[in-house]
């Protein structure tokens, strides 16, 4: 690495209590050592050789990876760490600061060990060895993208299967379903052990080395009902969250691997298509009373396969299996595995049976415009009824309560969800689940600093999940940090390119810094996705184009969202159409406001209607409503997007400030 303008190059500097040793590439906090990967290590020793300039993003790609192609969301992964060793984050960045739109700069007050005398190893007294306390280089390169960001191939809608409709589902299908939930962990185990005997702890690799890349694909029902096509699906989620969690191995998200569902596309091709080392392709078959999951891994660039195992069972001894299969698994993967995941299955025969009851409430979960809340309320109490501290199910129903679906009103609303958050709590207080509920409604009760913190908690507990991810990035934007949003976000879509969560999250973020051309690409990609998100990414694009008078940018949005929710938008159609043509209709937009049914954005959105009618009054009502029912995300978009500069500067956007502890 070359020295910046100013500032010479030293064996080892010294900053606040930490000493960053370049001879025997140690991090030390008052003389012990700190565990720091290579690259991260290079990252921090770069930045303050270069502390008396900013450095650019390309540069620190560059000179921290050299001739290698990498993602940004790498070089922010590495941010972050450097950051964690020092007891920082991005709400509260000290020593690494974010310059915003060009890269970062060392702030800290930095001794080199020449103005000192020459600095020592704390092991040199001993005749001991420097411990060699940095970890293997989880921050390594990964596969490059197929696509760049923009590019996105997952997008295409016409490429991803609807989920399958429900079928009825009586006792044989719940027996199915008790044996697949150990199953599932069984193949997880095989595939995870197999990946992981690279001893990467023990002989760490080249600092260049990427760790592997996978992707689950989805599962082939080969049963004669095709009811189970239900129970592939699931099976194969699950699969996915097993190695993610269990193991180091990169895995891509599962909606980036969905629209291979049903399609002959030659695994080498989507291998290259998805950036990954491996593919894990299975299928599952049921019929006269057993089950046959069959799982294998495949290698992405030659096609190879290298490990394959069936698993046979037989349903007449499915809760004795179940605990076979468990007590395996932790036996594999009991140095990775969180306490408790393993024997969960098998000490208690109704979690399977609420795990059931959960997939289905799940399915649902993600057609919700489709098949509304009622089925999803339905199988999520039955789960909770047969396990009352499944923390799956806790965190739907809580998703019910948040939305408004659920409650005789908002305090009410409150209550229950905290109520739930209670219950899982006393379940797993470590589960990333619980973690968000606590984040939630920390959220809820404008504890934004908590709120963050609790996110992060979670992240770190599964720093795999992109909507943990894309849920940090929010929290950092309530914290008022919208550069550790981008982070965030950045780092979820990283983690499953076609996950429109944080995609959703960088279009917001990126609004509030004001960076709208970039915004708008990105709500593109929400919108091409199809998920939740779209809607409110469509509403958002809409009244944009709208006040500026683009009449057929208006209209192709518009239509989406009356597409999306049906009849009730009807009326907002017709409001926006009108704001376009120049002659809005007041009516229409009241009637609209009357009739979108929640979970739908109409918090925010009636704020910025009526400011697009230029009435102030009535927008400041419509912000009261927003802090009256607790409108978490309402509340962010209102005080960090600029579409709602009209309203700040007035003094009752002071007091509304102040009402949601952010003034």
């Amino acid at each position: 690495m070359t020295s910046g303008k100013n500032s010479e190059k030293s064996a080892c500097y010294r900053f606040g209590e930490f000493e960053l040793d370049l001879r025997t590439r140690e991090l030390r906090q008052l003389g012990e050592p700190v565990a720091l990967q290579n690259k991260v290590f290079d990252l921090l020793a770069y930045l303050i050789e270069h502390r008396d300039e900013a450095v650019s993003k390309d540069q620190l790609i560059e000179a921290i990876w050299p001739g290698t192609v990498v993602t940004e969301s790498v070089l922010t992964r590495a941010v972050m760490k450097a950051r964690k060793a020092l007891g920082e984050d991005s709400a509260d960045a000290v020593s690494i600061r974010t310059v915003h739109g060009f890269g970062y700069r060392f702030a800290g007050e930095v001794r080199a060990a020449s103005d000192e005398g020459d600095a020592r190893s704390p092991h040199a007294d001993r005749g001991e060895a420097p411990s060699g306390a940095q970890e293997p280089d989880s921050v390594s390169t990964p596969a490059p993208l197929s696509v760049a960001p923009g590019d996105l191939p997952a997008t295409n809608p016409e490429r991803t299967a609807a989920a399958p409709e429900l079928q009825g589902h009586g006792g044989r299908r719940r027996l199915a379903l008790a044996g697949l939930a150990a199953l599932v962990l069984a193949v997880a185990a095989g595939i995870g052990s197999y990946l992981a005997r690279d001893p990467i702890a023990a002989d760490p690799p080249p600092a260049d080395a990427a760790l592997p890349r996978l992707a689950v694909l989805p599962f082939e029902n080969l049963s004669p009902d095709p009811e189970h096509d239900y129970f592939a699906s699931g099976i194969q989620a699950d699969i996915l969250n097993e190695i993610a969690r269990a193991t180091d191995i990169r895995v891509i998200g599962r909606s980036s691997v969905a629209r291979y569902r049903g399609t002959a596309i030659p695994v080498r091709q989507i291998a290259a298509e998805l950036a990954v080392d491996h593919l894990v392709d299975g299928s599952i078959r049921y019929a006269d009373g057993k089950v046959r999951i069959t799982a294998q891994l495949i290698e992405g660039a030659t096609g190879v396969q290298l490990w394959s195992q069936s698993y046979d069972r037989d349903f007449a001894d499915i809760f004795d299996i179940q605990s076979d299969v468990a007590r395996r698994i932790a036996s594999a993967l009991r140095a990775q595995m969180r306490p408790g995941v393993a024997t969960a299955v098998a000490s208690d025969p109704l979690r399977v049976q609420a795990y059931e009851e959960y997939l289905i409430a799940r399915s649902y979960r993600e057609r919700v415009f489709a098949v509304g809340w009622r089925p999803i309320i339905e199988h999520t109490r039955q789960a909770l009824a047969l396990d009352p501290g499944f923390i799956p199910a806790l965190w739907l129903l809580h998703n019910a309560y948040q939305n408004r679906i659920l409650g005789e009103s908002h305090d009410d609303a409150l209550a229950q969800m905290r109520a739930l958050t209670e219950r899982a709590r006393a379940e797993d207080p470590g589960h990333p689940l619980t973690l968000s509920l606590l984040a939630k409604d920390a959220g809820f009760a404008w504890r934004w600093d908590d709120a963050l913190r609790l996110w992060s908690e979670a992240v770190a507990a599964d720093p795999t999940d992109p909507f943990l991810l894309g849920s940090a990035a929010f929290a950092a934007l309530g914290a008022g940090d919208p550069a550790g949003a981008l982070v965030y976000a950045e780092q979820g879509i990283d983690a499953d390119p076609s996950h429109d969560w944080p995609r959703y999250a960088r279009m917001i973020a990126l609004r509030a810094l004001g960076e709208l051309p970039q915004a708008d690409h990105e709500a593109e990609l929400v919108f091409a996705l199809r998920g939740d998100r779209a809607l409110p990414a469509a509403i958002t694009q809409a009244l944009d184009a709208a006040g500026r008078g683009d009449l057929a940018t208006t209209e192709r949005y518009a239509e989406f969202a009356v597409d999306a929710v049906g009849e009730p938008l009807v009326p907002f159609r017709g409001f926006l159409l009108g704001l376009a043509r120049g002659a809005p209709d007041r009516q229409l937009l009241d009637e609209a406001l009357r009739r979108i049914p929640p979970p739908n954005p109409n918090k925010w959105m009636a704020v910025q209607s009526l400011l697009a009618l230029g009435d102030l009054d009535g927008a400041f009502a419509a912000l009261d409503d927003v802090a009256d029912s607790h409108a978490m995300y309402s509340v962010i978009r209102v005080t960090v997007d600029p579409a709602f500069a009209t309203l700040r500067g007035d003094p009752r956007y002071e007091a509304f400030l102040r009402r949601v502890r952010l003034g």
